[in-house]
């Protein structure tokens, strides 16, 4: 049953990386034939540019190659490639769309809080041990007492 399973995600990693490997390869080359169309790569701006949206592509892809590869979340990578991605194709029409690359340092800002909120929000009182009488308090521990039974054969 392992091997069948195993068979499984290499064919389900295949898949996933060839989609991911399609939506590279035409990114890039709208982003080049964009940017030479333009200009831009003559240029050390949209040069450096070109460089940044490449390399944040490659790494996004191969993080989700290697987190495939082994079987665990690539959750974080596909949203940084789908970022990338979106910046790297609307960033042709206009220069506004690099606004979109906020949304990464809000994404990590969002999962710190709510760590720390974890931490805040939980309190761990005392017991409120007003208006115990000696009654309450044996019915207590009358409940928590544990009662066996014994069994004769």
């Amino acid at each position: 049953m392992s091997k069948n399973s195993e068979k499984k995600l290499a064919q389900l990693k295949a898949t996933k990386i060839k989609i991911y490997q399609t939506i590279l390869l035409i990114l890039l080359a709208i982003r080049t034939l964009g940017d030479w169309y333009f200009g831009d790569l003559l240029t050390l701006k949209g040069f450096g540019t070109y460089l940044f949206l490449v390399l944040a592509a490659v790494v996004c892809y191969r993080g989700i190659d290697r987190a495939l590869e082994i079987g665990v979340s690539y959750e974080g990578y596909n949203d940084l490639f789908i970022i990338n991605s979106f910046v790297m194709f609307t960033s042709l029409f206009s220069k506004w769309f690099w606004i979109a690359y906020l949304t990464v340092p809000g994404y990590g800002l969002f999962h710190l809080l709510k760590f720390c909120w974890g931490y805040i929000g939980t309190t761990n009182y005392a017991e409120d041990t007003k208006g115990d009488d000696d009654g309450s308090k044996k019915k207590k521990e009358k409940a928590e007492k544990v009662k066996y039974k014994t069994v004769r054969k």
